[in-house]
C-alpha cells in the first residue's frame, strides 16, 4: 500500500495535468500474496487510482525484442522512441547498466540467459514491461510469426512497419 501511495503522490506531482488510464507490471504482480491473498497490480489499482495490468508475457527474450522494435523504429525518418534525459537510470542502463554477465569459460564469449539483476535493471523490466502491454509484444508475435512461415511469404505493409523490415528475412 505503501509504496502505491508514494506513487500516486509522485504521479500527481510530476504530471498535475495528465491521467495515466493503464500500466503494465510483471506478471507475477497478479499472484495472489500468502499473507491476506490479495494481488499486487489490485493494491496498485485502489491506491494509486491506476489501472495496473500484468503485462502479457515474463519471457526474456520477447521482453528484449519489444525494447529493440521500438527502439529501431523511425517515423517519417526520426526515432520513434525517445526517452527524456531526467530518466537518468533508463539512459545509464541503455549504455552499459542493463547488462548480462559474462561467463567464465575459455574459448567463445558466452553470457548469462539473464540479464545481471542491478540497480539498471528493474527501470529496464519495467520498461520491458510496459512495452509488452502497451502493443510491442503484439509486434514481436507478428514476426515470430513470419519467420516460421518460411520463404513463401510476401512484403506487404506489415513487413514495413520499421526500416529494417524494407527486406524480408528468410533466416
Amino acid at each position: 500500500m505503501r509504496f502505491s501511495e508514494l506513487l500516486a503522490g509522485r504521479l500527481a506531482e510530476k504530471f498535475p495535468d495528465n491521467r495515466l488510464v493503464n500500466i503494465w507490471g510483471d506478471p507475477a504482480g497478479s499472484q495472489r500474496a500468502q499473507t491476506d491473498e490479495r494481488i499486487c497490480l489490485e493494491i496498485v489499482t485502489e491506491y494509486a487510482g491506476i489501472k495496473a495490468r500484468p503485462a502479457p508475457s515474463n519471457d526474456v527474450t520477447m521482453r528484449r525484442e519489444a525494447v529493440g522494435q521500438a527502439l529501431s523504429r523511425m517515423i517519417d525518418g526520426r526515432p520513434g522512441f525517445l526517452v527524456s534525459p531526467s530518466c537518468t537510470m533508463l539512459r545509464k542502463g541503455f549504455v552499459g547498466g542493463f547488462h548480462y554477465k559474462r561467463v567464465k569459460v575459455t574459448g567463445d564469449e558466452r553470457y548469462h540467459d539473464k540479464p545481471s539483476k542491478n540497480k539498471y535493471s528493474h527501470p529496464h523490466d519495467a520498461l520491458q514491461y510496459l512495452l509488452l502491454g502497451g502493443g510491442e509484444g503484439n509486434v514481436v508475435l507478428r514476426k515470430q510469426e513470419r519467420r516460421q512461415r518460411g520463404p513463401e511469404r510476401h512484403m506487404d505493409a506489415e513487413m514495413m512497419s520499421s526500416p529494417y523490415d524494407a527486406r524480408p528475412d528468410f533466416g
